[in-house]
């Protein structure tokens, strides 16, 4: 497939599944999230991926194959943080992509 010459089909591959996914993923970012920073661009990345694979699923079906992926795992707030304080220290709260790993 040659999308510079205008070949968007060659026999049964074509390119609308991932015009789909992005159109999507825009969408998302437009209406739902408002703005999105670039250091956490992967993390919405990650959760229209999820999304748009579990498209079939209901929603209680996407909540089951969310918690099944958290099952024995402890995200701490020190993990998740890199504080050694609970959420209601005076330091100012910054996300870890690290603590992340397991998406």
């Amino acid at each position: 497939m040659t999308l510079l010459a205008g070949e968007y089909v060659c026999g049964d591959v074509h390119t609308n599944g991932i015009e789909k996914f992005w159109s999507l993923l825009k969408r998302s970012i437009k209406g739902t999230q408002i703005h999105v920073h670039g250091a956490h661009l992967q993390r919405y990345v990650v959760e229209r991926t999820f999304a748009y694979n579990e498209r079939s699923a209901d929603d209680l079906g996407r909540v089951m194959v969310a918690m099944t992926g958290t099952s024995g795992r402890r995200l701490t707030w020190n993990a998740l943080t890199g504080e050694d304080q609970g959420p209601r220290g005076t330091r100012r709260w910054t996300p870890s992509l690290d603590a992340l790993e397991f998406l």
